[in-house]
């Protein structure tokens, strides 16, 4: 055998192998592991129970618009018990269990820290997805529901763009995860039909964030508050079906006047 046939079979050799190494670690991935997401600045990954007290300095800030975590159940045990309960789904199959994991999340609420990379890590926001659970679908008689997104940010590190860019970066790896579509013909594949939110008018920050700079879609307005959702690539089957679809034409009549109602505060 030449040695061009030697060094060729050592390179197929170590091309497979490394090829097995990375579906073995996939397939071995904690539920922390593969909701785990980074951009340029932000590491956005589910909250932990080391994080609990800086989340909840957050959350207790500002209450002007909404709380993440102001229940009293809601403590770093009940957040550390809602990813052990989901983990759980995960050890027979790995990743392709990952939907059924996320629907086992106790009242359907999944939590994400935001992190600075800096030498700190210092956490810096927290996101909220909602409505996860199997039985509100079943209540709503519906097969994918949207899930609904809270957010709050440091008040000391707002009008940086870190909400945008983490958004941006999550709904980016959702959507390679298969959870939310990218585009009509995967929506069937996907387990849920994307991200919903409903936000103040005075609330201009959250505002600009969704509609203006992570591709929200203006769905309706109710009294002071708007309801926005991302992406609209899901039809809805019936006029009433939740997500509140509104006219088609909505949201091109008044993102124009949106613009200009925004386009004099920072961005977040």
């Amino acid at each position: 055998m030449t040695d061009f046939h030697i060094n060729f079979r050592k390179i197929i050799f170590l091309v497979f192998f490394c090829f097995i190494e990375s579906a073995s670690a996939t397939q071995g991935a904690s539920l922390d592991e593969l909701l785990t997401c980074e951009s340029d600045r932000l590491t956005i990954r589910p909250l932990r129970i080391a994080d609990y007290t800086a989340a909840k300095d957050i959350d207790e800030l500002d209450k002007s618009y909404v709380t993440i975590l102001d229940q009293e159940d809601e403590t770093a045990e009940f957040i550390q018990s809602n990813l052990n309960a989901s983990e759980q789904a995960l050890k027979a199959q790995g990743k392709e269990n990952l939907t059924e994991a996320l629907l086992k999340l106790p009242r359907g609420m999944l939590y994400y820290g935001v992190h600075q990379k800096d030498e700190d890590k210092k956490l810096v926001g927290v996101i909220l997805l909602s409505t996860m659970y199997s039985g509100y679908c079943d209540a709503e008689k519906i097969d994918k529901p949207f899930l609904s997104t809270d957010v709050k940010f440091h008040k000391d590190i707002q009008g940086r763009g870190y909400a945008s860019e983490a958004y941006n970066e999550l709904f980016k790896h959702w959507m390679q995860l298969k959870l939310i579509p990218s585009n009509e013909s995967s929506s069937d594949e996907c387990a849920f039909s994307g991200i919903h939110a409903l936000i103040h008018l005075t609330n201009k920050a959250s505002l600009k964030c969704f509609t203006m700079n992570c591709g929200f879609v203006i769905g309706k307005l109710f009294g002071h508050r708007v309801d926005v959702y991302y992406p609209r690539v899901v039809k809805p089957k019936n006029p009433g079906e939740f997500p509140p679809f509104g006219p088609e034409t909505l949201d091109q009549e008044v993102r124009s006047l949106f613009e200009k109602y925004l386009k004099k505060d920072a961005d977040v």
